[in-house]
């Protein structure tokens, strides 16, 4: 998916950042802290630990599905929406490929040569800048949204799964009352990701249409 896409994404900052874009650079951006003093102390298998942690099971498990939908329908989800993904997601990549790049140099480099050498101006990740903690990312209301938005996603997913059902099997959902205002950014990104024909406020249930 990103391999497909990521030459065609410009640099173009969006002029608002999504709900679930904004959870992804503010989580991404405690990785880096996290793992640059894990390098400092020599703790190099927490470094690892974290990393490999984020890339699988938040941004390849959760947030490349959420992405998608921005990325390829841009008439129906607007041009902003998909500048915001994109900017995300390319962000996203090469600062998990600097992460992993002392742990696995030498396929961290291959897709840095392939994808980012030529804009970022040079030779290896090796002589590249490593990702800089940004204070100003941490997004500690975008982290509860995403938090529950992944919580929902996870539920859903079992049910489906309970079921015997596709991931792509269209359901009618029922959210809490207090989602209703935490997630309402987020909503369209939820709608999408969940196949979900209707969302309500409720008791929260899933039921297939």
């Amino acid at each position: 998916f990103i391999s497909e896409h990521i030459k065609d994404f410009g640099n173009e900052k969006p002029k608002k950042i999504e709900d679930i874009d904004r959870f992804i650079l503010s989580r991404l951006n405690r990785l880096v802290k996290e793992c640059t003093a894990s390098f400092e102390e020599y703790e190099y298998f927490r470094t690892k630990f974290e990393t490999e942690n984020f890339f699988w099971n938040v941004f390849c498990d959760y947030y490349l599905e959420i992405a998608k939908d921005r990325v390829y329908n841009p008439d129906v989800r607007g041009r902003e929406q998909r500048i915001s993904a994109q900017y995300t997601l390319k962000k996203s990549l090469i600062i998990i490929l600097k992460l992993f790049a002392p742990i696995m140099p030498f396929v961290t480099d291959e897709i840095y040569l392939k994808l980012f050498a030529k804009e970022d101006e040079k030779k290896s990740i090796h002589l590249s800048e490593w990702p800089k903690f940004n204070k100003k990312e941490i997004d500690k209301k975008a982290e509860k949204i995403g938090e529950r938005f992944l919580g929902i996603v996870k539920a859903v997913r079992q049910f489906k799964s309970k079921n015997g059902k596709s991931l792509k099997a269209e359901i009618d959902l029922v959210l809490e009352q207090k989602d209703k205002k935490l997630l309402v950014g987020a909503i369209d990104d939820l709608r999408a990701t969940l196949n979900a024909r209707n969302i309500k406020y409720g008791s929260f249930s899933i039921n297939f249409v």
